[in-house]
């Protein structure tokens, strides 16, 4: 602007500027609406999963998170510690420590199915088991990776969190 307006008042060039700012300021408000709206929409097309997704998901009022906490509270509790050691040990080797810490939040969702049949919900969990054949054992117990997966593709989870549940 002082280079091709060939205006020479200090008092032009001072209006410029604050008009030019005032427009940049307004551009990254706008902006940042318009983006903040979107985001749902563009992750959902491109198929990423953002930090501030990871972050509402880590929000222990999200239903899935809910309903484990009411339904096993030792499963929840056993949950919250693997997240907090696996975090601290993928931070430590620079990797993604917040995905990990989702992750680990809701790898065993599934056993809200049967809570009963494990023995952080249920101290008699064990006495359950020793009245089934060990086949009808071992399928209640493998059951709540599939059910895990289930619930997480029922309620939107991202693959990346529900890679945690198979693995």
């Amino acid at each position: 602007h002082l280079v091709s307006s060939g205006e020479l008042s200090l008092r032009g060039h001072i209006d410029f500027a604050q008009k030019d700012a005032a427009r940049g300021l307004l551009n990254g408000v706008a902006t940042a609406f318009v983006i903040t709206g979107l985001l749902p929409f563009l992750e959902r097309a491109f198929k990423i999963t953002t930090e501030l997704s990871l972050l509402e998901l880590a929000d222990f009022n999200q239903p899935l998170l809910k309903k484990l906490s009411l339904e096993a509270p030792g499963t929840h509790y056993h949950s919250i510690r693997v997240s907090e050691l696996a975090e601290a040990a993928v931070a430590e080797i620079g990797g993604n420590a917040l995905l990990t810490r989702v992750g680990c939040l809701y790898h065993d969702i599934g056993k809200t199915n049967k809570p009963e049949y494990f023995f952080e919900n249920d101290p008699q969990a064990g006495a359950r088991h020793k009245s089934l054949s060990a086949a009808m054992s071992t399928l209640i117990i493998k059951a709540h990776v599939k059910d895990g997966v289930e619930m997480a593709e029922y309620y939107g989870l991202p693959a990346e969190v529900i890679d945690f549940i198979t693995q």
